[in-house]
């Protein structure tokens, strides 16, 4: 089965990867610091305003 113009992914990984954990908790651990572009925060707040309204 395919999807659009897509292929399916096939990989020869046989199973999780035996560092999945470990790597996953380092990321938790940190915070997110990417800067929010402006257009996404304009909307955030204008969400926020319909919402308590």
């Amino acid at each position: 089965m395919s999807y659009a113009n897509s292929r399916i992914p096939v990989s020869a990984q046989q199973g999780v990867h035996e560092q999945l954990e470990h790597r996953v908790r380092r990321h938790l651990e940190q915070a997110f610091r990417k800067p929010c572009a402006p257009h996404n925060v304009e909307a955030f707040e204008a969400c926020l305003e319909t919402w308590y309204r």
